[in-house]
């Protein structure tokens, strides 16, 4: 006897040819191990598995690091990017900086990043992102001030 785990009821198969287990994960079932592993290592299943096997695996999204050194003017750091999905600004410094997005930074209208902190920005990306594609700016409380801004895309493809 062989349980039914749809509906938790067991159910014969006697007379019935031998069917492999399937585990369900999410929406998606396996019938092999291998299916599952290949999930796991960022490779989805193919549905139509035979010839061929599963088709590969493509991250849609690429990232840029962009070095800055901020001081006590408003300087643009990113410009205005409408494929943005991710955002991240790291102050490397030992004093304050202030973010703005599409204006000039400064210690009214700007998000104030501490000493040593971040500020990260995460999207849905597809169209449905919330990070601003605005051109980003920065001001440091004291001048030459070290910092790094990274940034995921979507790519064209």
């Amino acid at each position: 006897m062989r349980r039914d785990f749809r509906r938790g009821l067991p159910r014969s198969t006697r007379g019935q040819p031998e069917q492999p287990e399937t585990t369900a994960i999410g929406e998606a079932s396996f019938t092999r191990d291998d299916d599952a592993r290949e999930i796991f290592a960022g490779a989805p299943p193919d549905k139509n598995r035979g010839e061929g096997g599963p088709a590969p695996w493509r991250n849609r999204y690429t990232q840029s690091n962009t070095p800055f050194i901020a001081g006590t003017t408003s300087t643009r750091i990113l410009p205005a990017n409408s494929r943005r999905a991710y955002l991240i600004i790291q102050n490397k410094s030992v004093d304050v900086m202030y973010v703005n997005f599409g204006q000039l930074a400064d210690i009214y209208n700007g998000i104030q990043i501490s000493a040593g902190g971040a500020y990260e920005w995460i999207g849905g990306g597809e169209g449905g992102s919330f990070v601003p594609g605005d051109d980003i700016y920065i001001l440091g409380g004291s001048a030459d001030l070290p910092g790094v801004a990274s940034e995921g895309m979507l790519s064209g493809n």
